[in-house]
């Protein structure tokens, strides 16, 4: 008999944001881009800097203006950098979550994969992006895989998680929903 109820689930706190930091070296990420800079509910971009305090540090995203720039740096936060936050699908975590990061060859790259007109929408293809390297020697692939279809199971998943990447702008909670992880399919066995 086990300790645990077996209703029990790990909670997705924590899970909820994906950073090119947690990417482990050797062990590329295969993400499914749902956003579009078009509809802030899946995706933004602007300024973010942090702000040493005792207890924490903070986080302060504003939108990419430059008054918005100036008023960051007025205040003494460290020097704001260029951010994304992207609804995306982790495949591995078999789960929504926010890519967020500042890395401007991960940008670059995106933008090249975004903008080349053969590949189509993001929505229809998954990237997979690998880290080598540590500290200031890091470096970030990032590769568009071929198209496929995103499961209804995935959708429904998605749509049921009520996210909202433009709070990220208020500091309010981006998922409105307890996020539910899907089973990962086994792989098939050879005969």
């Amino acid at each position: 008999m086990s300790w645990l109820p077996k209703s029990y689930k790990e909670p997705s706190i924590g899970k909820d944001f994906l950073s090119p930091s947690k990417i482990e070296e050797g062990h590329p990420v295969k993400i499914r881009v749902l956003g579009h800079f078009d509809h802030p509910e899946t995706a933004v971009y602007g300024w973010s800097t942090w702000e040493s305090t005792k207890d924490k540090n903070v986080c302060h995203r504003v939108e990419c203006t430059d008054e918005a720039r100036a008023q960051l740096i007025s205040k003494g936060y460290d020097k704001p950098q260029i951010f994304w936050a992207l609804l995306v699908y982790n495949w591995e975590e078999m789960r929504p979550q926010v890519f967020e990061f500042t890395q401007a060859t991960i940008r670059k790259k995106l933008k090249e994969i975004f903008e080349e007109e053969s590949l189509g929408s993001p929505l229809t293809y998954d990237i997979k992006i690998g880290k080598t390297g540590a500290g200031k020697n890091t470096e970030y692939t990032v590769l568009a895989l071929p198209q496929s279809p995103l499961p209804d199971e995935v959708a429904e998943q998605i749509s049921a998680s009520k996210c909202n990447v433009a709070n990220l702008f208020t500091g309010e909670e981006v998922f409105g929903a307890t996020v539910t992880t899907l089973r990962k399919p086994r792989p098939e066995q050879e005969a």
